[in-house]
């Protein structure tokens, strides 16, 4: 797999910044981390947003009803991000999803909503 580039990096950057801001004492901004979704299957997202609880992380992975929003930032990898990472987000019971199309800067929102007061603007978020 190839580095990802300045504005993947730079996106994964702004959503890390405007989430861990918008969303302190609520939930966890992870970056980059694993996901235990099934027995077979630890997705790495580019961000995941998890609940706070009480058994910390260090003691327990990440499982899907600790996850309250997955994004993928996607370049080069659009294709798989709207088809196979959906699909598997979905039947794993991920309550929301953003694929952040970052050539075209905007974002496909597949969700019931957790957070529905916390708003990003486009603008923020390409910067």
């Amino acid at each position: 797999m190839s580095p990802p580039g300045r504005r993947h990096v730079a996106f994964v950057n702004n959503l890390t910044q405007l989430l861990v801001t918008r969303l302190a004492g609520r939930a966890i901004v992870s970056v980059q981390n694993p996901v235990a979704l099934a027995d077979d299957s630890e997705p790495q997202p580019d961000l995941a947003v998890v609940r706070r609880r009480a058994v910390p992380y260090k003691e327990a992975e990440i499982v899907t009803d600790d996850v309250l929003l997955l994004i993928e930032v996607a370049e080069s990898s659009l294709a798989c991000d709207r088809s196979t990472r959906l699909r598997l987000y979905t039947e794993t019971g991920v309550a929301e999803y953003w694929v952040v199309d970052g050539a075209a800067e905007r974002i496909e929102v597949h969700r019931t909503a957790e957070f529905p007061d916390v708003t990003l603007t486009l603008a923020e978020v390409f910067a």
